[in-house]
Parts: structure tokens; sequence; C-alpha cells
């Protein structure tokens, strides 16, 4: 992989994670589904538990944003990744506001800590687990 290969792959990976944060406040769970490769997997710590597969992702996100009165705003930020070929590895730290009506903000912070790796030519996100401060 040359400097320009190397380069695009960090901006398609961060593409990835920016598209998991606005798709989770938009509540749109298939787009947030679609960035995991097929067998990927999410672990959410013990309030929700680990997933394992796209569609059990989709679901989990179905379920926690269909009909729901609260607005989310993720944040991910200073990412370190690191390219290994074909996957890679990431760890950005995260901030996230939950605003309910009626109810003081809730203020989230924490890491995520990922893999991804390039599935027909496109990177997709094969692990995300977050850990909560």
């Amino acid at each position: 992989m040359d400097a320009s290969d190397e380069l695009r792959a960090l901006e398609e990976i961060r593409q990835i994670k920016y598209a998991f944060c606005r798709g989770v406040d938009a509540h749109a769970w298939d787009d947030v589904a679609n960035l995991w490769a097929e067998d990927g997997s999410a672990d959410y710590g013990p309030r929700f538990g680990t997933l394992a597969g796209r569609e059990a992702i989709r679901a989990f996100y179905r379920k926690l944003l269909e009909g729901s009165a609260s607005t989310t705003l993720h944040t991910a930020a200073n990412p370190t990744i690191a390219l290994e070929g074909e996957t890679a590895r990431g760890e950005w730290a995260m901030v996230t506001a939950v605003i309910r009506p009626g109810e003081p903000p809730q203020w989230n912070l924490g890491r995520y800590f990922e893999s991804y790796r390039r599935v027909e030519g496109k990177w997709k996100l094969q692990s995300m687990r977050s850990e909560m401060f």
C-alpha cells in the first residue's frame, strides 16, 4: 500500500465513524447496521451486552431508537488508526449527550475500540467495543 492508498484508507475509516455518529443521532438503524461487516460484532458492556452479526446489530438499534423521544449527539474525536493491510484497528474518544423531554441532559464519556476490514474493496466495521468512564 503506497502513501496515497494509506491516506485514502484512513479517510474511509474515519468516515465510517462519522456515519455511525450521524446515523445513531438520526435514528437511522439500517444505515448504522450497514457500516458493519456481515459477521461484525459490537460490545456495549454490561448495560447492553455483546451483539454478534450485522442483523443482531440492526435489531438492537431498531429496538433502541424506534419511537424514542430522546435526542442524542454522538461525537467521536482524536482517532488513532493503525492500518494492517486489509484490516485496521482504531481508538476514538467519545462524548455523547442524551436529551429527554423534561429531564436534564445526560453526558457520557468514554472510548471506542474498533477493528475494521476491507470487504469487497470497501472498509467495514468488524468490531466495536465501547468503554464508559
